[in-house]
């Protein structure tokens, strides 16, 4: 399909940027307005159903990614409810993206009554016929909830998929109950540009060697070209409030488990360890995955 072309700051509309980074055929841009940092140019097929086949599966097959997806986010998502449960323990909660409807079922089982969507049909198949849970195969725009409808929204790892991510926050805040709790993860492109550096100098230690499963595009530290948008724990906040939220805040989340080459899993637990000291001790934030939460 034919690219998108010069895609304009999705933040402030500024048309102007400078490409700070490139790789497999893709570019890093910062605007030269407001420093924000995208993807540009952008793909239509990006936007235009790519989710949708990259979850096609049979039904065997299907069984197998749902396990290999749980077993490999349920750390994730326990962390992430105990965060949760902390500053919300009952009411409406939504989560968008989301996904085969794991993070959930687990919030089912923890007394919340959950919502959720997503824009992969066999996802929300599986969400709705296996686990039986409230989903739709919408946008949050399209499915068009009513305004202060939910006390929690979760939305982790899809920021940076969405083409107006300040659309979507904007959104987000319409139908968030007025004391309602916000909570979003997504990756810190800090941390993600110097990791991309050190396997540009050091090839052995990359993560992905091949393309991303099921797709003509060689596999990326910034997961080019899914990944559209790139957030600073800065950058993340001055779009929070630009949306409406306040109190933003931020912490510490557990990620998600990974195998592989053992050099690399021993360097991202050391980045770990160094994050966390950094964070409790000088409350100086530079995880790989920012973890924030914003109230109305």
């Amino acid at each position: 399909m034919e690219d998108i072309k010069n895609r304009n700051c999705p933040f402030c509309n500024c048309q102007f940027s400078q490409i700070i980074y490139s790789d497999c055929g893709f570019n890093i841009v910062k605007c030269d307005h407001c420093k924000y940092i995208y993807m540009n140019p952008l793909l239509k097929e990006i936007l235009e159903g790519v989710y949708n086949e990259k979850y096609q599966f049979s039904k065997d097959r299907l069984e197998t990614v749902v396990r290999g997806f749980e077993n490999g986010k349920r750390s994730f998502f326990n962390d992430r409810l105990r965060s949760i449960k902390k500053r919300r323990t009952f009411g409406k909660l939504l989560d968008v993206g989301c996904n085969y409807g794991i993070f959930l079922k687990l919030a089912k089982e923890n007394g919340y009554q959950v919502y959720g969507v997503d824009m992969s049909q066999s996802a929300i198949k599986y969400a709705r016929n296996e686990l039986k849970l409230n989903v739709e195969c919408k946008t949050l725009k399209g499915a068009n909830f009513p305004s202060e409808y939910f006390d929690v929204i979760s939305m982790f790892d899809v920021i940076e998929h969405v083409k107006d991510p300040i659309g979507e926050l904007q959104e987000i805040h319409r139908v968030l109950k007025k004391d309602g709790l916000f909570f979003l993860t997504t990756p810190n492109v800090k941390v993600y540009m110097l990791k991309a550096q050190i396997v540009k100098m050091f090839p052995f230690l990359a993560y992905y060697k091949d393309n991303f499963t099921g797709t003509p595009y060689k596999a990326n530290e910034f997961g080019l070209p899914y990944h559209i948008n790139f957030f600073t724990p800065g950058s993340l906040t001055k779009m929070l409030i630009e949306a409406g939220f306040k109190d933003v805040s931020f912490d510490l989340c557990m990620k998600e488990k990974y195998h592989g080459r053992y050099l690399r899993n021993l360097l991202r637990m050391l980045h770990v360890m160094m994050v966390w000291l950094l964070f409790k001790l000088f409350r100086v934030y530079m995880p790989a995955e920012i973890s924030a939460y914003a109230g109305k």
